[in-house]
C-alpha cells in the first residue's frame, strides 16, 4: 500500500518535488531572460527614434553588442511559440520580438532572418486576436521579402497589411502600407501605379501631422516623377523632402534624401553636383552604421564617375558596394550594382567579365517578378553577346527583352527594337 504524507503533495513512485521546483525554475528563468532582451529592443528602437545622428549610431551600437543574446531570445521564444501554440504569454513575446525593434532590425538583420521573425509574429498576432499587430507584422513581412527581391509576395503582404491598418485604424500602419506598396509597384515598373500610392500616403501623413512619414512621402513622389522623366519636378520635391526631415529630425530621411538629390543632378547632367550629393549621402550613411544605405550610394557613385568617364574608378566604387550589399542581403541592390559593373566593363571592352555580371544579376532578378530590370539586363546581355559575335543568340535575347519591357517601359522596349533592326540589317539572322 502507497503511504502519503497528508502535509505534502509527494507520493512514492513519483517525480520529486525538487526536480518539478528546478524544470519551473528553469521555464520561469528563460521567460525572464527572453523579457529583459526584448526591453533592450526597446531602448534601441527609441533611441533610433530620436531621429538624430547619435541617437541612430547609439541604437546599432545597442543592438551590435546585444545582437547575440536577442538572435538566441527569439530563437528560444519562436521554438517556446510553436511547441505551446495555446500560451498566450508566449504569443506576446513571439511578437513583441518582431514588432519592437524594428528600425535597427530592418539594418542590421539579414532579411531572411527577419522573414522567420515576422511569419513567427504573424502567427502570434493571430493568437492574440490581435489584427493590429498581424498587419504590423505583414507590413515588415513584405519588406523583408522585397529586400529578397520577391515583388510579388511583397505585394501581397501589403495589401493584406493596408486592409488590417484600414479596418484597426492604424494611420501610421496604413501610411507605411501605402508608400511599401508604392515602392513595390514602382520596382516593377507601374510608375503611375506607385505615384497613386505615394499621394495616398502623404495624405495620411499631413492628417496625421507625422512629419518624418510626410517627408518620406514628399521623397518617394519625388522617386515618382523621376521615374517618369520629370527630374526639375523631382528635384523640388526632393528640396521640400529635406527641409521637412530636417525639420523633423530625421538623420537617416535626411540622408536619403540627399542621395535621390544626387540621382536627378546626375540624370540632369550636373555630376559634379551629383557627386556632392552622393558624398553627402555616404557620410550620412557612415555616421549612422547604415550598411545597406552605404552600399546603395557607393553603387551611385559609380553611376557618377562613369559618366564622368573615369571607368576605372567606377569600377571600384561598384565593387565596393557589392561588399556591402552582398553582407546585408540587399538582392536587388546587388543586382543592380551588377549590372551597373557589367556596363562599366563593356565601355573598356572586357566583354567576358561583362557578360558574367550580367548573368549574375539575371539569376537574381529572374524569381522576383520585376519585368523592367529583367528586361534591361537581358537587353545588355544581348548588346555583350552580339558584340561577341554570336548573332542568333543576341536576337533571341534582344527578343525576349523587348517582351518583358513593351508593356512596362516602352522607351526602352524602343530602343531594344532599333538594336535588332540594325542587327537584322546587318547580319544574315
Amino acid at each position: 500500500m502507497t503511504e502519503t504524507n497528508p502535509k505534502s503533495e509527494f507520493v512514492w513512485g513519483g517525480l520529486h518535488p525538487t526536480g518539478l521546483d528546478r524544470h519551473k525554475e528553469k521555464r520561469d528563468s528563460d521567460r525572464r531572460a527572453a523579457k529583459s532582451f526584448l526591453s533592450v529592443l526597446a531602448r534601441a528602437d527609441a533611441l533610433y527614434l530620436r531621429g538624430d545622428a547619435d541617437g541612430v549610431r547609439e541604437s546599432l551600437a545597442l543592438f551590435d553588442r546585444e545582437a547575440g543574446n536577442v538572435g538566441h531570445w527569439q530563437a528560444w521564444v519562436g521554438r517556446a511559440f510553436e511547441a505551446t501554440l495555446g500560451d498566450l504569454a508566449l504569443a506576446e513575446l513571439c511578437r513583441g520580438y518582431a514588432l519592437t525593434g524594428s528600425y535597427p532590425a530592418d539594418i542590421r538583420l539579414h532579411p531572411r532572418v527577419r522573414v522567420v521573425w515576422q511569419e513567427q509574429a504573424v502567427a502570434a498576432s493571430r493568437r492574440l486576436a490581435d489584427r493590429r499587430g498581424e498587419g504590423r507584422a505583414l507590413s515588415n513581412l513584405g519588406l523583408a521579402r522585397f529586400e529578397l527581391g520577391n515583388g510579388r509576395e511583397a505585394i501581397a503582404f501589403h495589401e493584406q497589411a493596408l486592409a488590417a491598418a484600414r479596418e484597426t485604424g492604424d494611420h501610421e500602419g496604413e501610411g507605411h502600407a501605402l508608400g511599401n506598396l508604392g515602392n513595390a509597384w514602382f520596382a516593377r515598373g507601374e510608375v503611375r501605379k506607385a505615384i497613386d500610392f505615394y499621394e495616398q500616403r502623404l495624405a495620411v501623413a499631413r492628417r496625421t501631422g507625422d512629419w518624418r512619414s510626410e517627408a518620406n512621402a514628399l521623397g518617394s513622389l519625388g522617386n515618382g516623377l523621376f521615374g517618369l522623366g520629370e527630374f526639375r519636378a523631382a528635384v523640388d520635391l526632393y528640396e521640400k523632402a529635406l527641409a521637412t526631415a530636417r525639420t523633423a529630425g530625421d538623420r537617416r530621411g535626411e540622408g536619403m534624401t540627399l542621395g535621390n538629390l544626387g540621382n536627378a543632378w546626375l540624370s540632369l547632367g550636373d555630376v559634379p553636383r551629383a557627386i556632392d550629393f552622393y558624398e553627402r549621402r555616404l557620410s550620412v550613411a557612415r555616421e549612422t552604421g547604415d550598411r545597406r544605405a552605404e552600399g546603395g550610394v557607393l553603387s551611385n557613385l559609380g553611376a557618377a564617375w562613369k559618366q564622368a568617364g573615369d571607368v576605372r574608378t567606377a569600377i571600384a566604387f561598384y565593387e565596393e558596394a557589392l561588399t556591402s550589399l552582398r553582407a546585408t542581403g540587399d538582392l536587388r541592390g546587388e543586382a543592380t550594382a551588377l549590372d551597373n559593373l557589367g556596363l562599366a566593363r563593356f565601355e573598356l571592352g572586357e566583354h567576358a567579365p561583362a557578360a558574367a555580371d550580367f548573368e549574375q544579376a539575371l539569376g537574381i532578378v529572374r524569381p522576383t517578378g520585376n519585368p523592367r530590370g529583367e528586361g534591361l539586363i537581358t537587353f545588355h546581355l544581348a548588346v555583350v553577346t552580339h558584340r561577341t559575335g554570336r548573332g542568333t543568340e543576341a536576337v533571341a535575347l534582344a527578343l525576349s527583352a523587348l517582351e518583358l519591357l513593351c508593356p512596362v517601359d516602352p522607351a526602352a522596349a524602343a530602343d531594344v527594337g532599333r538594336a535588332l533592326a540594325a542587327w537584322r540589317a546587318t547580319s544574315c539572322v
